[in-house]
């Protein structure tokens, strides 16, 4: 889900760069996981975490990200996000 929701922060950066600031978000659904490997038993709650996202594959409205989650450095998982994005504003 952290993954999801920077992979939809993402779009709207790139989105605003293209089209200007009157770009809305896009409502998303995450729809697929793939590949996934969690190095860590648990995630904590309450800790910053760090995430990468990269844009793999869009063939809208599905749109394809490889992802990696980390805590103070350390890879707690990694593997690849597919997300559905619909047209339009809001």
């Amino acid at each position: 889900e952290a993954a999801a929701q920077a992979a939809a922060a993402w779009e709207v950066l790139r989105r605003r760069a293209s089209e200007g600031e009157t770009a809305t978000a896009r409502i998303g659904y995450l729809v697929g996981l793939r590949d996934v490997l969690f190095f860590t038993e648990r995630i904590p709650a309450g800790e910053t975490l760090g995430v990468t996202v990269i844009l793999e594959a869009a063939a809208p409205p599905l749109h394809h990200y490889r992802v990696a989650l980390t805590l103070r450095g350390q890879l707690l998982a990694q593997g690849m996000i597919a997300t559905f994005l619909q047209e339009g504003g809001e």
